[in-house]
C-alpha cells in the first residue's frame, strides 16, 4: 500500500515516525515523510504554495499518517482540515505522544488514533484494511463511532528492539520544507540540520513520576497485561551498528544524543560491553541523561572512559514532601 506518513515537529527529526517508516518498508508497504516543520510547532498558518504541495504529495495514497506530540497539535489540526478541503478520502490516523495520552481529543480530528508504540499496530491496521476487515478493530487502534470513543486494547510490546530496522534516514521519497516549497530531503538538505544524532537504545520507565508521559504509557499497557514488558534495552551491536550505518550516510554528524529516559538501567557489564565499543568504533562526543536511582559509583567509573559533552539530571524539587506527595519521583 501507499502510505504518507507527515511529521509536524520543528525539525525533520521526528524519531517515532522514522521508525515506523522503516517497519512499514521492511512488511513491503511504500512509504513517503513529509517533514512539515516550521518555525514555531504551533504555528497553523501554511502558505498557499506549500499547502499546495502537501496536499498534491497525499493524492492518492491508501493511508496518511500524522505523528505530533501536544506542541504540534494545532498544526496537526489545520494540516488534516487541509487534506479535508482539498477531497483527500484516504483515513487519516494520528500517532505519537499526544494521541496516545488523549485520544478522545485527537479523534475527534483524525479518522482513527494509533495508541501506544506503532510499528506493529500500523502494519495490522493496513493488512486488516487491505483486507476489506474494519481497521477499526485493529489493536493499539481507537475511533469514533455513534459518538463514543471506541478503543480496542493496546498491540502487545516488542520484546527484542534488535528486531526493528533503524529509523529510516535513507532519504528515499523524504521532502522537507524549503522557502515554502517540499524538496526532496537528500543528505544535503538533513546534513544542513543533522549535527547531533539523537537516538534511543532504550524504550519504557518502570518508575511513574506524575508530571511524564511515560507514567500514563505504562498505566495504559499496566491494563493490558504488558507492564512487566514495559522496560525493554538494545544490545550493544545493535547501537553500534546503527550509529556507524549513519556516520557513513551523514559526516555532518559531530555528536550522539542517547535519549533514553535510563540508559544507566543497564548493569555494570552491560555498560562496560557498551563503552568498549563505542571508544573503539565511535567515539565522538555524546550526550546521555541520567535517573539518580540507577546511578552507582561502577557506573560512573565506566562511562568515565566516554567523550561525554553532557551529563543531565532532573532535580524536580527540593523537597521530599513534593517529591513523593506530588511527582511520586522515589528519589
Amino acid at each position: 500500500m501507499k502510505i504518507v506518513l507527515i511529521s509536524t515537529y520543528m525539525q525533520p527529526l521526528a524519531l517515532g515516525m522514522r521508525y515506523v517508516s522503516a517497519f512499514l518498508k521492511k512488511s513491503g508497504h511504500q512509504v513517503s515523510c513529509l517533514f512539515m516543520g516550521s518555525e514555531k510547532e504551533s504555528e497553523q498558518v501554511v502558505s498557499p504554495a506549500l499547502c499546495d504541495d502537501f496536499v498534491d504529495h497525499c493524492r492518492g495514497a491508501d493511508v496518511v499518517g500524522f505523528s505530533l506530540m501536544t506542541n504540534s497539535f494545532f498544526r496537526s489540526c489545520a494540516m488534516t482540515e487541509y487534506l479535508r478541503r482539498a477531497g483527500i478520502k484516504a483515513p487519516i490516523v494520528w500517532g505519537g505522544t499526544h494521541p496516545t495520552v488523549a485520544p478522545r481529543e485527537s479523534a475527534e480530528h483524525a479518522d482513527y488514533i494509533c495508541v501506544g508504540e506503532g510499528e506493529k499496530a500500523m502494519v495490522e491496521f493496513l493488512d486488516n484494511l487491505q483486507a476489506g476487515r474494519d481497521p477499526a478493530q485493529t489493536r493499539g487502534f481507537a475511533c469514533l463511532r455513534n459518538g463514543g470513543l471506541v478503543c480496542n486494547p493496546v498491540y502487545p510490546l516488542c520484546d527484542d528492539l534488535d528486531e526493528y530496522p533503524f529509523p529510516d534516514y535513507d532519504g528515499d521519497n523524504h521532502w522537507v520544507v524549503q522557502k515554502d516549497r517540499l524538496v526532496e530531503a537528500g543528505p544535503k538538505q538533513i546534513g544542513r540540520i543533522l549535527r547531533r544524532y539523537r537516538m534511543s537504545s532504550t524504550r519504557g520507565c518502570p518508575f511513574s513520576c506524575a508530571f511524564c508521559n511515560n507514567a500514563t504509557q505504562l498505566n495504559i499497557y499496566r491494563e493490558a497485561g504488558f507492564a512487566k514488558h514495559w522496560v525493554r534495552k538494545r544490545s550493544t551491536p545493535s547501537i553500534i551498528a546503527e550509529l556507524e550505518a549513519i556516520l557513513a550516510r551523514y559526516p555532518s554528524i559531530t555528536a550522539v544524543n542517547l535519549i533514553d529516559d535510563l540508559f544507566l538501567i543497564r548493569n555494570e557489564q552491560e555498560i562496560e560491553a557498551f563503552v568498549e565499543a563505542y571508544v573503539n568504533r565511535v567515539n565522538l562526543p555524546i550526550e546521555i541523561d541520567a535517573f539518580p536511582n540507577t546511578v552507582t559509583e561502577e557506573k560512573i567509573r565506566i562511562i568515565s572512559r566516554l567523550p561525554i559533552e553532557l551529563l543531565s539530571m532532573g532535580i524536580q524539587s527540593g523537597s521530599q514532601s513534593m517529591l513523593k506527595d506530588l511527582y511520586n519521583r522515589p528519589t
